[in-house]
């Protein structure tokens, strides 16, 4: 089934936090569950956090999408995982609390909400912090892209061609960042010939480009990306041709 709302925005994609801290709320249940031995509450915490990290890392759109070659700039926002330095801190003042907390008077509902707070607190923050850094440097891509000629082109012919206009743009592919063509037919709904023929029709029209090397004989298998006037498009959102 298609993954995009049923009427795509034009625009730069836009940064979501909110799902990560549902994913970090619905982990720090599970842990003050536990804390408590808890076990049956534990556990439908447990599925609720599992289904919330898949429900938010599955609607990413820069899932599928892999570097070619990247530039030298994008490095600044390689450094370490803000999720897994969240996860250690949130260990650590778990641990010291734990140890701390018998030689003080502390409510159990205040040692609880303070565990809460802790571990929601952290780890949304971190993943957010991973997520945004993924999001500024998807941006920055784009922006580099857009620094390039730009041609008119004609609007899209089908609402499926623009669908996966915006795929493309919001999973960043472009400027050497691409996607097979039978994960961007996952992501429209439609079967992988399909999308090969309608790859084809967009790099005739000159919104993306296409890559073959080492897949000659496997089309499903061929890379796309959009070109400067593909992404110029997708982000303008000049609608259908009827």
């Amino acid at each position: 089934m298609p993954q995009l709302p049923v009427e795509p925005t034009p625009g730069l994609p836009q940064f979501r936090p909110l799902p990560y801290v549902a994913a970090g709320v619905s982990f720090a249940a599970t842990r003050v569950a536990l804390n408590y031995e808890n076990l049956a509450w534990a556990a439908i915490f447990a599925v609720l956090t599992v289904l919330a990290f898949v429900v938010t890392f599955r609607d990413q759109g820069t899932r599928g999408v892999f570097a070619v070659y990247d530039h030298e700039e994008d490095a600044v926002y390689k450094s370490a995982s803000g999720t897994i330095i969240a996860l250690v801190t949130a260990m650590f003042f778990d641990a010291t609390g734990d140890a701390f907390t018998p030689h003080f008077v502390i409510p159990p509902a205040v040692a609880e909400y303070g565990l809460f707070g802790l571990w929601s607190v952290t780890l949304s923050l971190g993943m957010i912090a991973d997520a945004r850094r993924l999001h500024k440097r998807r941006l920055n891509r784009m922006m580099r892209v857009l620094k390039q000629p730009i041609k008119a082109l004609p609007p899209a012919t089908s609402d499926v061609e623009q669908r996966a206009m915006y795929v493309l743009r919001d999973g960043g592919a472009t400027g050497g960042w691409r996607m097979k063509i039978k994960t961007l037919a996952k992501k429209l709904g439609i079967s992988k010939d399909e999308a090969v023929e309608l790859c084809e029709r967009m790099r005739d029209k000159g919104t993306i480009a296409i890559y073959s090397i080492g897949y000659k004989n496997k089309p499903h298998e061929w890379n796309v990306e959009l070109t400067a006037s593909g992404l110029a498009a997708a982000i303008r959102g000049s609608g259908t041709r009827s």
